[in-house]
């Protein structure tokens, strides 16, 4: 019997995240084991909306991978994620922005409170979300440092996993409104053993001219 390890033979998922919340938010939705094993998923912290773009650049030349994701606030449509979406669609001479970022507007947060409550949050003001995060997850005076992330994500479980998708799909897709999220459909795609629609996106990325 051979003692090789197995190679991987799926799609190659790289998914640039705006910053700790997103990152740590898929990296444990991942660890749910909900998503297809025909993925590997890589995640990656841009640290900052400003710098997704660059680090988008760099992946997407980068060989290795199947397909460059993004995954990002919409930031109730600021100039920095009209950029994002601008820069993506020059880079590609083609309106694929719409195909490759997934955003939650105002923020991630609407996401993440979506896995306790059909909750609508208006702004991505922390002081002013403090007590809805407290009411919903027992987190005081919430301000996003490490250890409030961290502890958030261990209240993302599969059963509540299954809350979240429902509670936002009752939430628009169009990312002028606030909140709007095509969360949705990047999860359902992860989900999914047929990775046409990797293929799919990749077609409109690479059409030629």
């Amino acid at each position: 019997m051979s003692n090789k390890p197995k190679i991987f033979t799926g799609k190659r998922v790289c998914i640039i995240c705006e910053g700790h919340e997103e990152t740590e938010y898929i990296k444990r939705i991942k660890g749910l084991n909900v998503f297809s094993r025909n993925y590997n998923i890589r995640v990656i912290n841009a640290m900052s909306i400003s710098t997704i773009f660059p680090k988008y650049q760099y992946e997407f030349s980068n060989k290795t991978n199947d397909i460059v994701l993004v995954f990002s606030d919409g930031d109730n449509n600021s100039d920095d994620y009209q950029k994002l979406k601008k820069d993506i669609n020059e880079h590609h001479d083609n309106d694929v922005a719409s195909d490759i970022i997934f955003f939650a507007n105002p923020c991630t947060m609407q996401i993440i409170l979506s896995h306790f409550d059909a909750i609508r949050l208006s702004s991505r003001n922390k002081k002013k979300n403090a007590p809805i995060i407290k009411r919903l997850t027992g987190i005081d005076n919430y301000h996003a440092n490490k250890d409030q992330i961290d502890e958030l994500m261990k209240k993302i479980i599969q059963s509540n996993y299954q809350i979240m998708k429902a509670n936002i799909s009752t939430i628009v897709n169009d990312d002028t409104a606030t909140p709007s999220t095509n969360f949705l459909r990047l999860i359902e795609y992860l989900e999914n053993d047929d990775p046409s629609w990797l293929d799919t996106i990749n077609q409109k990325i690479f059409l030629e001219k």
